[in-house]
This record gives structure tokens, sequence and C-alpha cells, in this order.
């Protein structure tokens, strides 16, 4: 009884990512020649999420009750870039092929109740607020000049609810539920710019 709480904290950068092809086919591309290096240092992400449980005391008028409170945040970071190079095995890039950037961000809260109200009853409600946020998109084809992505934001909040009876070794639930999903960064700012 009592309150209980974690934390998990992450963090993941790629501090070097080189992809590197050929533009001709093999047996001559063996031996060096034209290609592409996509180079995708930078990208990476954190994470944190602190998590709370308080379970009252058996003898607390709020005994039936068991609560959880929560917040979590995520940073994803895309970095990018191909370049045409004149050795594919190990040369350095030369032209810009594509590059793609951007960043997005989540915040959110929860607050959830189990009420055990009855014998083989309970009654959960829960609430998730998120704030979701993209900045720095961008995406460039070759030389052209860049396409610029504004920046945007969403908001959202996720209701939660459920009502259970167990009897005989058997659990009957009516629940209700309403979950959001934000792009990633990679589904908004990669891809290939036409025309």
């Amino acid at each position: 009884s009592g309150w209980n709480a974690s934390a998990v904290l992450t963090h993941y950068d790629i501090a070097r990512d080189e992809t590197r092809s050929a533009t001709s086919a093999p047996p001559a591309a063996l031996s060096g020649g034209a290609g592409t290096l996509t180079d995708g240092a930078g990208t990476g992400w954190d994470t944190l999420d602190i998590q709370a449980t308080w379970d009252p005391t058996p003898d607390s008028i709020l005994a039936a009750h068991r609560f959880a409170l929560g917040y979590h945040r995520n940073h994803y970071v895309m970095q990018n870039r191909s370049d045409n190079t004149l050795d594919w095995m190990s040369g350095a890039p030369t032209t810009p092929v594509a590059t793609f950037l951007g960043q997005t961000a989540l915040q959110a809260a929860f607050a959830q109740d189990v009420w055990r109200f009855a014998p083989g009853w309970a009654l959960t409600l829960g609430l998730r607020y998120e704030s979701w946020q993209a900045t720095g998109g961008t995406r460039t084809t070759g030389s052209a000049a860049p396409v610029l992505y504004p920046d945007s934001t969403a908001y959202g909040v996720s209701p939660k609810g459920a009502l259970t009876w167990t009897v005989r070794d058997w659990t009957y639930k009516l629940a209700y539920g309403r979950g959001l999903r934000f792009p990633t960064v990679s589904e908004l700012f990669q891809g290939s710019v036409v025309g």
C-alpha cells in the first residue's frame, strides 16, 4: 500500500550511419565507380516515462480505490542526407541528391482510478491529455530550393472507462476508450519531392 513509482529514461543517438550504393551493377561496381552516399548521423530520440500508483491502506476511507498517474515525453530527430559520390565504396560526397530533416515531440499526462465498489465489481475511469509538435521539417531534392514545412501543433484528450464483473472464475467487461496517434517524424518529412 501507499505510493509506488517508476521512471524510465532513454536516449538513442545514431552517431554514424552511412549507406553506400553503386550506380552500376556488378561486376563493374566491384571495382568502385559512381554511386550515392546516404548519411543518417544525428538521427535519434529521447523518451521519458514516469508512473506512480497509490494504494490506500485497508483501513482508509478510500481503500476501495487504486489511483495511477503518469507523464510521458518523447522527442524524435531525423537527419537524412543523400549525396552523389565519385567512388561509392569510399568516396566523399559531391552533389546533393536529397535531404530530409525534421523533429517531432509529444508530451502526455494521464490519471486513472480503479474503484472496487462491490464484491466482484470494478469501475475504471481514466483520462489522458496529449500535446504534439512538429518542427524544422525540410525536404530537398538535388540542388533545388528546399521545401520548408510550417511548424505544427495538435492537442487531444483520450478518455477511457471500463466496468468489470468477476463471478465463478469468469470476468465480464464492458469498456470504452479513445486513443490518439500522431504522425512520426519520418511519416511527415521523408519521401520524394515532385513538381
